[in-house]
């Protein structure tokens, strides 16, 4: 049994893979521009940035890669699933899910608390949230874990705010 967890990774698409795009792509400053230089300046945008559409495959493949190198195991029929197991049996220890920048895991031992250490290092998260502390959203749905480490899960929010 394993407490859960949600995690949102702030600004994801620039955390990823660079220079997938086979066009450069120029943006203006800001309103107020940039302290020290003129305001009719372009900016190369290197980095993958929300809107574009190399940006999810490029931050997708740069966690997925980084999950690989930490003994995870991508899911053969759900892409966004990344699973790691241990011991002689293969036995599972943890998971993660990708649902574009939010991430919902759970897992025990030290491989696994160790490589999503080494994640959380990697790439900056805006929000960490524990399902045991409070309920928390995640792809639509209000998620909270229970002592026992059930979980309960409610559309109602989102069903009242949209529907």
């Amino acid at each position: 049994m394993a407490g859960a967890w949600i995690a949102d990774v702030k600004s994801a698409f620039t955390q990823g893979l660079k220079g997938q795009r086979t066009q450069r792509l120029f943006a203006s400053p800001p309103a107020g521009g940039f302290p020290g230089e003129d305001d009719d300046i372009l900016i190369e945008v290197l980095a993958e940035v929300y809107g574009l559409i190399t940006g999810p495959p490029a931050w997708r493949k740069s966690l997925f890669t980084d999950f690989k190198s930490l003994n995870f195991k991508r899911h053969p029929l759900a892409r966004r699933l990344a699973l790691m197991y241990k011991g002689p049996k293969n036995q599972l220890s943890g998971l993660v899910l990708v649902e574009t920048d939010d991430l919902l895991g759970g897992g025990t031992g030290d491989q696994f608390s160790e490589a999503i250490a080494t994640l959380r290092r990697k790439y900056n998260s805006g929000k960490w949230n524990e399902l045991m502390d409070n309920s928390h959203e995640y792809g639509e749905r209000t998620l909270r874990q229970h002592q026992d480490f059930s979980f309960a899960m409610s559309m109602a929010r989102y069903l009242k705010e949209r529907a």
